[in-house]
């Protein structure tokens, strides 16, 4: 937002020091704030390793790690990767009520139980792996029109 602010124009000097100030105190926050989870991280083994085994995945950096671990708690108590996506919500829920026995399988508000971060901190990573991984975009273009029109989009020429 401070940004934002500055860039609008139209500020005093004055204005434009204070702002420049505070996000330059702001960004310090943000760096020990990360600094301080990557030793907590590194001074964990089991973190350690989970977080070294979640960013041997293509596409999750060592902030993905960090936020997956944070919001998943203990993995052991998921038995599986279908519980996982569960947990996040990611799992369509199949709609049918009443005549309309045969409705589209999409992602339900009401069955988003999992944290809103979590799924956001995925975008980015499924994005990268339909641009760059072959077996992922393969999977993503057998999905549906919408998807294949998307996936094309996002392939350099």
């Amino acid at each position: 937002m401070e940004e934002n602010r500055l860039s609008s124009g139209g500020i005093s000097e004055p204005v434009k020091d204070s702002l420049q100030e505070h996000i330059a105190y702001l960004q310090q926050q943000l760096e020990k704030t990360r600094r301080h989870i990557k030793e907590h991280i590194d001074r964990n083994p089991d973190l350690k390793n989970q977080s070294q085994l979640l960013e041997s995945i293509p596409g999750i950096g060592a902030a993905t790690a960090a936020l997956l671990l944070a919001e998943l708690g203990d993995i052991t108590q998921f038995g599986d990767a279908r519980q996982v996506a569960a947990f996040a919500g990611l799992v369509p829920r199949i709609r049918e009520s009443g005549t309309s026995l045969r409705g589209r399988s999409r992602l339900s508000k009401l069955s988003k139980v999992g944290s809103s971060r979590l799924r956001k901190s995925l975008y980015f990573p499924a994005i990268t792996a339909l641009r760059f991984n072959p077996l992922i975009k393969a999977f993503g273009l057998r999905l549906s029109p919408k998807v294949k029109a998307r996936c094309s989009s996002l392939v350099p020429p």
